[in-house]
């Protein structure tokens, strides 16, 4: 059992470090699942000082309205074309990334996709409780970085 929690805990890390070029923030979003109903969810993710992630918070607030899941992925269509600069095959959970083929949010909770995508923002807490939900809509907006909500 603790040989198998140590490589958990180093695959992680692997993990986290194949990804912590993205580490510097160009900002925050607020993503608010299902609003009004009784399943809400909001989560605040950190958004990486790239290309894409500018270009995401320079078209905020975004409203998806018909979510899809697939595998331990939600996604939905966004109003904006992004620049892809980097596609990824791998993304951690609690990753957000943009798929050119649909034009695609996508929010990893475990998922790998089925197509490199370009990874710009991370959900560093909470992700987990999107594990089979059923998410209709979400409202993206952007976050004070000093607001002291807790989600």
């Amino acid at each position: 059992m603790m040989r198998r929690l140590s490589s958990s805990i180093a695959n992680s890390r692997r993990c986290a470090r194949a990804f912590s070029s993205s580490s510097t923030n160009a900002g925050f979003i607020r993503l608010a699942f299902n609003i009004g109903a009784t399943d809400h969810l909001v989560l605040r993710a950190r958004v990486f000082d790239t290309p894409t992630g500018r270009s995401f918070l320079g078209c905020l607030p975004q409203t998806l309205s018909s979510l899809q899941t697939y595998g331990d992925e939600v996604y939905g269509p966004i109003t904006a074309a992004l620049p892809c600069t980097k596609p990824q095959p791998m993304i951690p959970p609690g990753g957000l990334a943009y798929s050119q083929q649909g034009q695609y949010l996508c929010i990893f909770y475990g998922q790998v996709p089925a197509w490199p995508v370009e990874y710009f923002a991370q959900v560093e807490v909470g992700y987990e409780h999107l594990q089979g939900g059923h998410w209709r809509d979400l409202a993206v907006s952007m976050e004070d970085p000093l607001a002291m909500e807790s989600y």
